[in-house]
């Protein structure tokens, strides 16, 4: 109802309103029409008199301190803005679909950090206009749903590759292949965590790491791992032969 696939949206923080609605303590109703003194209207003909009312409204971003026109700038990987360059991070300001904006504030503050040590340098201004171009033209496929609300919507996943691969702290096939069976097990079946970026590059600390991803469980069985293995390649397939835009609504 509110449009598009799974894939095209964003998740919810909790699932208890679910349980809520399960169990009757909560009920789904139609738009908000008006508010007469003490009484809500809702458009299938509800109303009733709140105790509280909570207006989940979101938010604007605003720097007053710099100007407020500085904020609507698109930014190059949602981080930096080209005709400022590295004199200035935007450290989460990111919406991740499906995760949480710790784990990519704390890979932009790692990359902002090695740019300000001279450690790293970001593209030409060229360069980053064409990027933000092709970012927004494969959000805008993605995310189409709310493209036009959320403009930094991001996979979380991909988005993570994308800031790690500036720093040069994603682990590479090579590197893999280097751990233990055990190892390589629990980090491609088990759930997605930021303590893969910390094995290798600026800031490793790999026996930490190695800690945290060998204790991962493995929520899919053998059958589903396998589905799962040939879906991940047939995303590749199709990334090759079409571009990445047609690989993340890949549906079996």
């Amino acid at each position: 109802e509110s449009g598009g696939t799974v894939n095209e949206q964003f998740g919810t923080k909790t699932d208890d309103f679910v349980r809520a609605l399960a169990k009757g303590k909560l009920r789904r109703v139609g738009a908000v029409l008006q508010f007469d003194h003490q009484r809500v209207h809702f458009s299938d003909s509800l109303e009733f008199k709140p105790d509280v009312v909570v207006f989940c409204t979101g938010f604007e971003t605003r720097v007053p301190f710099r100007g407020d026109d500085l904020a609507s700038k698109e930014r190059y990987l949602n981080t930096f803005i080209p005709s400022i360059g590295e004199s200035l991070a935007f450290i989460g300001f990111v919406r991740p679909a499906f995760g949480a904006i710790p784990p990519l504030a704390e890979l932009q503050a790692r990359w902002f950090s090695q740019l300000i040590a001279a450690e790293v340098h970001l593209p030409s201004e060229p360069q980053m206009l064409d990027s933000i171009k092709q970012w927004n033209k494969r959000r805008h496929h993605v995310f189409s749903a709310k493209d036009d609300r959320l403009s930094h919507l991001v996979d979380h996943t991909e988005y993570c590759d994308l800031l790690a691969e500036q720093i040069g702290c994603k682990p590479s096939s090579r590197d893999l292949r280097q751990e233990s069976r055990k190892f390589r097990s629990r980090f491609l079946t088990g759930p997605f965590v930021a303590a893969q970026y910390r094995l290798v590059g600026p800031g490793a600390k790999p026996e930490v790491a190695r800690k945290v991803i060998e204790k991962l469980p493995q929520p899919h069985p053998w059958p589903d791992r396998v589905n799962l293995n040939l879906r991940w390649r047939l995303c590749q397939l199709l990334e090759r032969l079409l571009g990445p835009e047609y690989a993340p609504k890949l549906k079996i």
